[in-house]
Order: structure tokens, then C-alpha cells, then sequence
């Protein structure tokens, strides 16, 4: 028995000794003790698996579905273990039987297409409302249950219902119990159901958020013990709560509402043009509005900026355009320092296209800072993250491309954002990182710019001067090909924004300046 809890214990032993040790401790000799306790390990796993986020929604499977379960498996247990139905040796049977056929995988998976159930949380729980083992267990304890119960409730006029839940669920504890949790660590542990059917990374529970913890930061041994650690014991201590790191969100906009939120955006119009961009900002329903239609299943309503061709069209600085488009800034009414910016859009296809999701201090520019979150100029494989300040402003070197995977593109929905820290910028792509920049980056050419307060702006450019560096085209406007001409005529030029936030770590980063 000794040898036995040695074998159990031992695994545990191994990874709470990785865990503490440093990256070259581990490199070095993976068996060695650690010679310190180095617990930043778990503050960089807490953050950087975005544990708070897959523990949520481990929570939310485990307990509703759970719950559910709990509840119609005794509903269907009863009547089969009191032989109230025909066939009840039979459906026993088909219980059993279901407990050695594999899953249909590819029916599932289709007819969770067609019910439009595919990638979203209330599938993903019906998914898990299906086990045999748990009913076999309440049959089984059902059936020791006295028969003479049925008879006296029958005779009082208690119904079924409440007798079930009255009288039946309180004997019924030491089963459910173990129904429950079987239940619920089967749920908690399922890696590959995640895997198949909640592609959103928004959506996804712990057990698949450490494999792209995994995969995002190669071999970081001792952060990923760390990592599974806090894994196990958020499961076997559920009610603990873990504070460090906890993020705090200053600023949430869904675009659920039947028309933007005035109280924190601002509609721009343009007074003079930057970049030679071939567009007028105007502000209009037809280049910006809330829409619910044309989104996929997890936004249920997003703010739409488009872009039109509109010959002639006076700006409100009295200039002639032949486009109109739409930006919206938080200036004045959202603001903050340090923190994650981030949001999910979903980008228009088309070269010359040139959406932006970017930060700027008020002030006179490039000395306030600005933080281009995501640009793109219509290339559907990459968008473009950059700073801009003083010394390093328009042809900036800290710019960086981030490719996408094959299979992806820039014309789906991306969750775009930025780490902004007193030291550092983390850029990030579906929470990937695309590129990091330290403040000894940043003076090296000039000045850092990232300590004052941010204003967030979306928008949506047609043409200029980037675009046409990507594209060459002169003819017909300048950053704009005649193919994308045809395509914005079509009103293809279209940025949808699904949500827009701005959080930070509670207790870790103050935000001087913050409102909103």
C-alpha cells in the first residue's frame, strides 16, 4: 500500500518541484529539488493561460449541465427501476450496451450543424446532458428503495412529479452524490469534445485552454506545471477564490443596444484628410449603425462601419470626396492607462480596404503616443500592429506583420489586442502574441509615450498612403484598384465590430486618469 501511495503521490511531487523552479533550473536537470520558490510561475500562468476566462466557463459546463443531468437522470431511472414502463429490461439493456459503443462522432457533429448548435456554450451543454453510467447507477439504488412509498404517496394524492422530488430525491443522496460527481469531473476533465465543437477560444473550458497555453508558449515546463496545478486545485477546491491577477473591466460595449452608445463613442467628421486617404468621415446611419443580421452565433448584434462610393460628397471641411466612411472615438468619455484593449471585428476583403483598431493620447501627435492595435490594408493574410511617438512616428520601425495560419484569414472574425504595461506591449491575435515591444525598444529611438491616458478609435480608411505601398495602385484612386472600387460600390467595404473592452489586472496596475 506504501509503494502504491509513492506511485500516486509522486507525479504530484514532480510537477510542484518543476513548477517552483526557474526555466534554466529546469533545462539544467528536470529531477533536481528547486533551490528557491520561485511563485512568479503561477502569476505567469494565471495570466498568461487566461485562466480566469476557462474557468468561468468550466464552471458554467460542469455546474448547469451537471445539475440537469442530475435531475432528468432520476426522472429516467425511476419508472424503469419500478418497471412502470414496458420494455423496462430492454431499455436497462440499451443503457448497458451504450456504455461500450463508441460515439457517433460524424452524425453528432452534422446534426449539430444543422440545429445551429455548433461553437456555442448551450450546445456544448446538451452535448453533456447524455451519460449511461449514471442512470445504471440510479436503477440499481432505486430499486432498494421500498415499494410500499409508492403506494402511501398514491393513496395521500401525491403526484408523480412530487413525489419524485419530494420523496425519492432526499433517499437518494448517497447515489446522486456519486452520479454528480462522476458527472461533473467527466465534464471538467473532456478535452476532445471542446476540441471539436468550440473552436471560439472565447468559449473554451480549462482543460483546452491549457493545450493553447501549451502550444502558444512552446516549452515552458515550469509554467505549465504551475499551470496544472491551479488546474487541480480550482477542481478540488472550487470554492477557494483566487484574487491575484483577478482583471477588473473599466470599459464593455456589445452593440447590443438599437443605436450607438453616445454616452462613450463619438462619431468624427473630416475636417482636413491625413495619409491622402480618399475618404470623408461623415456622421451617418449609412456608414455607421448597429446591426444584427450578417453575424455569426456568438454576437447577437455588432457595430457596423462602412464604407460607400458617393461621387461628390462634401466633407465638413468643406472638401470634395468620391467616398464616405465612418469613425467613432471614446476622446473625452472613455480613457485609460495600462490595461488589455481589445476587440473581436471582422475585417472587409478588398486591397486599399484600410480598417484600424488603435489607442491615442489626447494631445498633439506623435508626442501623446499612439497605439495601432490592428491595421489592415485588404491583404486577407496578415494585419499590422505598430507604436507611434516621438522620435519614431509615420515610417515607424516598431511595426510588426502577423501572418495568419492556413485555413484562416483576415476576413474573419479576430479578437485583436494589446497587454499595455508600464515596461512593455504585448500585441495579440486571438490571443496569440504577434509581437512585443519593451520600453528599451522604444528609446532607443525616442521617447516613451505610454504612460498617459488612451482614447480607443475604430474606423474604416479607403485608400492612402499605406495602402498604396502594399498595393501600388494609382488608377482609379490612389491606394485603390478598380477591383475594390467595384467591391465598395457593392457595399462589400464593411468592418463589423462584435465587442469592444479594456481591462486590467486588479491590484497589479493602477490606471491614473481612468474614466469611463
Amino acid at each position: 500500500m506504501t509503494a502504491g501511495r509513492s506511485l500516486g503521490i509522486g507525479p504530484i511531487i514532480m510537477v510542484v518541484n518543476t513548477s517552483l523552479k526557474t526555466k534554466q533550473e529546469f533545462n539544467l536537470d528536470p529531477t533536481s529539488v528547486a533551490s528557491g520558490l520561485h511563485v512568479e510561475n503561477y502569476g505567469n500562468a494565471w495570466k498568461k493561460a487566461s485562466f480566469p476566462l476557462y474557468l468561468r466557463n468550466s464552471l458554467l459546463y460542469a455546474v448547469v449541465a451537471t445539475a440537469i443531468y442530475a435531475v432528468t437522470a432520476v426522472f429516467v431511472a425511476f419508472p424503469i427501476s419500478r418497471r412502470y414502463v414496458g420494455g423496462h429490461r430492454f431499455l436497462f439493456t440499451l443503457f448497458v450496451v451504450a456504455l461500450f459503443l463508441p460515439n457517433a462522432l460524424i452524425p453528432q457533429f452534422q446534426l449539430m450543424l444543422h440545429l445551429r448548435l455548433y461553437n456555442n456554450q448551450f450546445g456544448y451543454i446538451l452535448l453533456n446532458l447524455v451519460d449511461p453510467i449514471g442512470v445504471i447507477i440510479l436503477i440499481n439504488y432505486i430499486s432498494s428503495l421500498p415499494r410500499q412509498l409508492d403506494e402511501a404517496a398514491a393513496m395521500d394524492g401525491c403526484g408523480y412529479p412530487r413525489f419524485v422530488l419530494q420523496v425519492v430525491f432526499p433517499l437518494m443522496k448517497p447515489a446522486l452524490a456519486s452520479v454528480i460527481l462522476l458527472h461533473a469531473i467527466g465534464i471538467w476533465n473532456d478535452y476532445v469534445t471542446p476540441l471539436i465543437y468550440l473552436p471560439n477560444k472565447q468559449l473554451m473550458p480549462i482543460t483546452r485552454g491549457l493545450m493553447v497555453f501549451y502550444g502558444q508558449y512552446g516549452n515552458d515546463w515550469t509554467t505549465l506545471s504551475a499551470a496544472v496545478l491551479m488546474l487541480m486545485l480550482s477542481r478540488d477546491r472550487s470554492g477557494a477564490r483566487m484574487t491575484a491577477n483577478h482583471r477588473v473591466t473599466l470599459f464593455f460595449d456589445d452593440f447590443t443596444s438599437p443605436s450607438l452608445d453616445r454616452a462613450a463613442w463619438n462619431v468624427r467628421t473630416t475636417e482636413t484628410p491625413f495619409n491622402q486617404e480618399q475618404q470623408a468621415y461623415i456622421d451617418s446611419d449609412d456608414t455607421v449603425r448597429i446591426v444584427r443580421d450578417g453575424l455569426d452565433e456568438t454576437a447577437t448584434g455588432a457595430l457596423a462601419i462602412r464604407g460607400l462610393y458617393r461621387p461628390g460628397a462634401r466633407s465638413a471641411g468643406g472638401g470634395t470626396f468620391d467616398f464616405v466612411s465612418g469613425r467613432i472615438d471614446t476622446r473625452g468619455k472613455v480613457e485609460a492607462v495600462y490595461g488589455t484593449l481589445s476587440a473581436r471585428i471582422k475585417l472587409p476583403a478588398g486591397p486599399g480596404i484600410w480598417p484600424a483598431f488603435w489607442a491615442l493620447g489626447a494631445g498633439g501627435w506623435p508626442g501623446v503616443g499612439e497605439i495601432d492595435v490592428m491595421e489592415n490594408v485588404g491583404e486577407r493574410d496578415w494585419v499590422s500592429v505598430a507604436l507611434h511617438g516621438t522620435g519614431y512616428a509615420g515610417e515607424t520601425p516598431l511595426v510588426n506583420r502577423r501572418y495568419f495560419r492556413p485555413g484562416e484569414d483576415a476576413a474573419s472574425w479576430h479578437v485583436y489586442s494589446v497587454d499595455w504595461m508600464p515596461s512593455e506591449l504585448i500585441f495579440r491575435v486571438d490571443g496569440d502574441p504577434a509581437y512585443r515591444v519593451t520600453r528599451t525598444m522604444v528609446e532607443h529611438y525616442g521617447l516613451w509615450a505610454f504612460d498617459g491616458p488612451k482614447y480607443l478609435i475604430l474606423n474604416l480608411a479607403l485608400g492612402g498612403t499605406y495602402p498604396f505601398k502594399t498595393n501600388g495602385a494609382r488608377e482609379p484612386y490612389f491606394g485603390i484598384p478598380r477591383t475594390t472600387l467595384q467591391r465598395i460600390e457593392a457595399g462589400e467595404a464593411l468592418m463589423l465590430v462584435d465587442w469592444v473592452r479594456i481591462d486590467r489586472p486588479d491590484g497589479v496596475l493602477e490606471t491614473p486618469g481612468a474614466t469611463g
